[in-house]
């Protein structure tokens, strides 16, 4: 019964948010919460051990169909954040100036020779991951930068999320990824919060960060 304890305490803790609307409060239950899920926690092959609520490979259909899910819901979002289009201009200032040495120029203005107003308007390494893959695959990057990429990495917060829940609960990590998903899809309708924050921007890479490549380091530094 030990992760059916701590499942509801966190659903308890997301209500509770809901209700007293106390952003202090919910991080100060939550960190005690993850506290008290690593003290008692089974990993490994004692995680493995336990005996999971559906058959593994039921379970494992229903991360995949999650995953598809959340790649369609990313496909048919529709941001309103001026960063996009600025991004975007980005990649194309670097697809127009191959020549030119990185971080020469911003792009903004469209006046290679204007100073840089500021270093965060500097081509960072997923515009310029963007801008190559374009330009060695041949494909629109406009379509890179809006369909392709959000879909890959809004299926792989679920896959990413499932490989390191599994750390914990083995099969039974089918139980959190289900709440996560619910989760996106339900907390915030601004830009500062899990489910907003996530989806809204997963065009800036911000997101990925945060909820693709966080677990993905738990997992790396746990597993080795």
């Amino acid at each position: 019964m030990k992760w059916e304890i701590k499942l509801l305490t966190a659903i308890g803790i997301l209500i509770f948010y809901w209700l007293s609307k106390n952003f202090l409060l919910f991080w100060i239950l939550s960190i005690a919460l993850l506290f008290w899920t690593f003290i008692d926690i089974d990993i490994g092959e004692n995680a493995e051990s336990e005996k999971p609520i559906l058959p593994a490979g039921l379970a494992r259909w229903i991360v995949a169909a999650l995953a598809l899910a959340m790649a369609i819901l990313a496909l048919c979002l529709k941001t309103q954040d001026g960063d996009v289009a600025f991004i975007l201009n980005e990649i194309v200032s670097t697809l127009d100036n191959p020549e030119r040495p990185l971080l020469s120029f911003d792009g903004m203005h469209g006046d290679k020779n204007i100073p840089i107003l500021s270093p965060i308007y500097f081509v960072q390494s997923y515009e310029l991951f963007v801008a190559m893959v374009s330009a060695v695959s041949g494909n629109n990057a406009a379509d890179l930068f809006y369909l392709v990429f959000p879909a890959f990495f809004a299926a792989f917060i679920i896959i990413a999320n499932w490989v390191v829940l599994r750390l914990f609960s083995g099969e039974n990590a089918v139980v959190g990824v289900i709440v996560i998903f619910f989760l996106l899809l339900t907390w915030g309708t601004g830009g500062k919060n899990y489910g907003s924050y996530s989806l809204n921007y997963i065009f800036l890479s911000k997101a990925s960060i945060a909820i693709v490549w966080t677990p993905i380091l738990i997992y790396l530094s746990i597993g080795y």
